[in-house]
């Protein structure tokens, strides 16, 4: 494998598993400069490019070339940072029937598979960034950057409340983390088939590794 040339990328500690991804990110991002970051959820099937659109509609049904595919993409809102530096970071993909996209999120409906199954890893041109699942829920299908304000501390203080208050009719929430506003979340959403609800898996940032400096 050519990784030499992109030494720059590789992180410390890291197993070569993960540097292929990071490689693939690269590689990736000289098709398409939509592309801004890699996520891997160990435990399931998630293992894709991330993209950003101008909007939020386009990666709905084009795949990470750009080219027409009903599974869509995974991508973050268009309102975020591409760094993944804002309070809540959204990514968005398809609960395909074929398994694929952000389907096996669902597994997290189990109890037992979210204490087992917490890490995920976002890989960025900057860095590695590794969360830590908190919550797993069915909610409703508000677009979460129109329904609250993160400009400041009270916002960012109700949006929490609000996970670990609520209710969910489907859900589990863990309150072992550090949770406050000046922490960086990243929330995946994908449907929940033909109900109008979403399925929502929320993390907290937890480490980051910056790339090695040449």
């Amino acid at each position: 494998e050519q990784l030499n040339e992109y030494s720059g990328f590789l992180v410390r500690n890291h197993t070569k598993e993960r540097c292929r991804r990071a490689w693939h990110l690269l590689e990736l991002q000289k098709k398409n400069q939509d592309i801004c970051a890699w996520i891997y959820i160990p435990g399931t099937d998630v293992d894709y490019a991330v993209l950003q659109g101008s909007d939020n509609s386009y990666y709905l049904s084009h795949d990470a070339y750009g080219e027409y595919s009903p599974d869509g993409a995974i991508f973050i809102d268009s309102a975020n940072s591409r760094g993944f530096s804002d309070f809540d970071t959204v990514m968005y993909g398809h609960n395909m029937s074929s398994g694929t996209m952000f389907k096996t999120l669902h597994n997290y409906e189990d109890e037992e598979f979210l204490r087992n199954n917490r890490n995920v890893y976002v890989y960025t041109p900057n860095s590695t960034l590794c969360y830590t699942v908190f919550a797993a829920y069915r909610t409703n299908d508000r677009h979460i950057f129109t329904y609250n304000d993160f400009s400041d501390k009270k916002g960012r203080r109700s949006y929490i409340d609000g996970i670990f208050d609520e209710n969910f009719d489907i859900g589990v929430v863990q309150n072992d983390q550090k949770i406050d506003v000046d922490s960086r979340l990243l929330t995946l959403s994908t449907c929940c088939g033909m109900d109008g609800k979403r399925w929502i898996v929320q993390s907290v940032l937890t480490g980051e590794i910056e790339a090695d400096a040449r």
